[in-house]
């Protein structure tokens, strides 16, 4: 092992695969340096040796005093738990086309593009008197950890007032973004869909802008499931947030974001939308708890609106491993007072699966039984969403695909042999 310290912190080594895409790209030379495992840090990318002695380089996602969770940037699944023992460098330069670059600098020059763009598209929405806030995004990292990521940074969610989303939408296009990503069952697309997303490519990063005209926590794909969660909630939620924002300055550019309690109730809610998953939505939630610095009328305010808008199931768990992951420090009252489905909480909690990334299709299917099982309505009410049709072909489309994929499977296997 001594040896091959040595070697690499002398040599370079050459990026293979597609792992850590579009941060390496195969054939770049990754330079290392050997570093204690107390000094690394999250997003750090690191060598890690396997069990079987061969090695990979991925990111590292979340870090205790007694394991590490790593993962490769353009992978579905992690690494698993990590051992600190396994741990061997980490990459501190890049070369790529005799250009050496470290890893840091190369975030600052995506993130820089990055927010050139978003100050574009927000100066044309501010130009037509566009009613817009940002949700998440470069905005919300660059004023709560007051520094650039050190990681690719891919997405930005603008809530729009659904009366000026045809000439927001029309601006982008006029920049030069097209709207991607078609809906999982096409025939179940909608003309009016409350989220949208545009794209087109920077110096070789994507540059994504979703466009929503709904506080977007459910399923939009299957539309409106009022005996799960009640529309009218969400579109007065919808019109909540457009109205409770703040003016923040960063670099000389005002950007106009969520109040902090409205900006900790909607992520919270996007970190459901996701079944939990995704360890950075969760520590950014972290920190703009600790940032912002809530009161206790804060947190009052909080469990109000948390109970008045029947938000209780779906944002517990959250909470919940909130504490777990980072020690977050929540008033008792304010969980008393929003505690709900505890038993489906804990099992949410306790299944370790909030590292991990799922495909479309899993992910809409867990969304859904997320939903079900989380929502306040009662019982013989939520049992009534069966006999809607959209759901009915939505479960007979998955069943098909699974058995498609299932059969797609069997005969590669039996070719095998």
């Amino acid at each position: 092992m001594t040896t091959f310290l040595k070697l690499i912190e002398k040599n370079p080594l050459k990026s293979t695969g597609a792992s850590m895409l579009p941060i390496f790209q195969p054939g770049d030379w990754l330079y290392f340096k050997k570093v204690g495992y107390r000094n690394l840090k999250v997003d750090d990318i690191a060598l890690v040796r396997t069990r079987f002695h061969s090695y990979f380089v991925h990111r590292i996602l979340y870090k205790s005093k007694k394991y590490a969770v790593t993962k490769g940037d353009n992978n579905l699944f992690t690494d698993g738990k990590i051992n600190p023992k396994r741990i061997i460098a980490k990459v501190i330069k890049i070369k790529r086309d005799n250009n050496i670059l470290s890893p840091t600098s190369l975030y600052l020059v995506q993130s820089s593009y990055y927010l050139n763009e978003i100050i574009k598209i927000k100066d044309e929405f501010d130009r037509n008197q566009i009613k817009y806030v940002f949700l998440k995004g470069l905005p919300i990292h660059l004023y709560y950890e007051k520094s650039h990521p050190k990681r690719v940074y891919a997405d930005c969610d603008i809530l729009i007032d659904e009366t000026d989303a045809a000439r927001a939408k029309a601006i982008l296009r006029a920049k030069g973004y097209r709207s991607v990503g078609e809906p999982l069952i096409k025939t179940l697309k909608k003309t009016n869909h409350p989220e949208v997303s545009y794209q087109k490519s920077l110096r070789g990063f994507p540059v994504n802008f979703d466009i929503h005209t709904e506080a977007v926590f459910l399923m939009t794909q299957l539309g409106k499931l009022n005996s799960l969660y009640p529309q009218k909630l969400v579109k007065k939620l919808t019109q909540e947030l457009l109205h409770n924002k703040k003016t923040v300055k960063i670099d000389g550019h005002s950007y106009k974001i969520l109040d902090n309690r409205y900006l900790i109730l909607y992520l919270l809610l996007h970190f459901f939308h996701h079944n939990y998953k995704g360890i950075f939505r969760l520590e950014l939630i972290s920190i703009v708890i600790k940032q912002s610095r809530l009161g206790k009328k804060d947190w009052e305010f909080l469990s109000k609106k948390i109970n008045e808008y029947q938000l209780s199931g779906y944002i517990y768990p959250a909470l919940l491993l909130l504490r777990k992951y980072y020690n977050n420090e929540l008033p008792a009252s304010f969980l008393r007072l929003i505690k709900k489905k505890p038993s489906v909480a804990s099992e949410i909690v306790g299944s370790g699966s909030i590292f991990g990334v799922e495909d479309r299709m899993t992910s809409g299917i867990n969304r859904f039984i997320n939903i079900f099982r989380l929502s306040e309505s009662p019982t013989a009410i939520k049992l009534t969403v069966l006999l809607n049709p959209e759901i009915i072909f939505y479960v007979v489309f998955v069943l098909k695909e699974r058995l498609s994929r299932f059969l797609r499977g069997s005969s590669k296997n039996h070719q095998g042999h």
